[in-house]
Parts: structure tokens; C-alpha cells; sequence
């Protein structure tokens, strides 16, 4: 959210390609610290952007939204035709789903 607007998907398909590397660490600041220097941030432009107590009330009213209007209390959790799905979902699972509200 901190990065420039027309660089944001690039940045999240690199977050997710290696979010082994930042994730699933002893020490997550540190490595998500290091990511973010190699994706152009400063320690002093990634302090910024944590310490950033707007986006993380925007952020936050997303999620209670979520939570309070839509019931959303998981990860991932799908709507289809309005219908609530929660979980992981095979590509077979998500297919049926979706064929069942068409």
C-alpha cells in the first residue's frame, strides 16, 4: 500500500513468489525489512509506511466490514451468486460451485 500505484501488482506477484523468504522466518520484521529494500524502500520509507496510522485504521475498517456486514471470518472465503464459501477450495471444488449458480 506504501509503494507508487502503478507498481503495486508488480509487487505483489513478487510478495507472493517469495513469501517463503519473509513469511516463515524467525525474525519477520528483519526479513520483510530486507524485501522491502530490494524492491526499492528505504528502512526509513518502510518505518513510515508500518508507523502509518491512517492506512492502518483504512485497512482495519476493511476488515471489520468484512467481518460485520459479510460475516467473513476466514481465509479465503469466496462469494458466489451471493453464497458464502469458506476455505481452500480445489480448482474442482471452485468449478462446481460456480456451474451451481449459473
Amino acid at each position: 500500500r506504501c509503494a507508487p500505484a502503478d507498481k503495486y501488482f508488480d509487487i505483489v506477484d513478487i510478495m507472493f513468489e517469495q513469501q517463503r523468504s519473509w513469511a516463515f522466518t524467525d525474525n519477520p520484521y528483519q526479513s520483510l525489512l530486507d524485501f522491502s529494500k530490494q524492491i526499492g524502500f528505504t528502512q526509513e520509507s518502510f518505518e513510515e509506511c508500518l508507523t502509518n496510522q491512517g492506512m492502518l485504521d483504512a485497512v482495519n475498517a476493511v476488515k471489520d466490514r468484512g467481518a460485520g456486514e459479510f460475516g467473513v471470518n476466514s481465509t479465503p472465503t469466496f462469494f458466489i451468486n451471493g453464497e458464502k464459501v469458506s476455505g481452500a477450495l480445489s480448482i474442482d471444488d471452485m468449478g462446481k460451485k460456480i456451474e451451481e449458480h449459473l
